[in-house]
């Protein structure tokens, strides 16, 4: 069998998902359509500005920007992490408790503050 016949095949046994009518009235679909323009009426206006003007890289003093700080970690060893540190406050907790009551604490604590 070739293998444009066997690629044929395939998608003929493959399942396609459901599809769904949409609410053509729905809120949502309205503020789709109105935006959509928008967004390409913004894109067309970004094409005629020159590539150094509309590069996010470049940010002079005092302009307004978003600064985004990113880190990749592993997310196995983050939840080891949380679940040590939470062990270790939970410790702490106890070792802090000195039997004083309520008021004689927060008065140690302004102290230390």
């Amino acid at each position: 069998m070739s293998a444009e016949r066997a690629v044929i095949r395939l998608l003929a046994e493959t399942e396609r998902p459901p599809t769904y009518k949409i609410d053509t009235a729905a809120p949502l679909i309205s503020k789709l359509e109105a935006f959509l323009p928008q967004l390409r009426a913004a894109n067309d206006a970004l094409e005629g500005v020159a590539e150094a003007e509309r590069s996010i890289e470049q940010v002079e003093e005092g302009m307004r920007h978003i600064e985004m700080n990113v880190a990749i970690c592993d997310a196995e060893n983050m939840r080891e992490d949380a679940d040590i540190e939470a062990d270790s406050s939970e410790e702490e907790e106890e070792e802090d408790d000195s039997g004083l009551g309520d008021e004689e604490e927060e008065e140690r604590m302004e102290v230390v503050r």
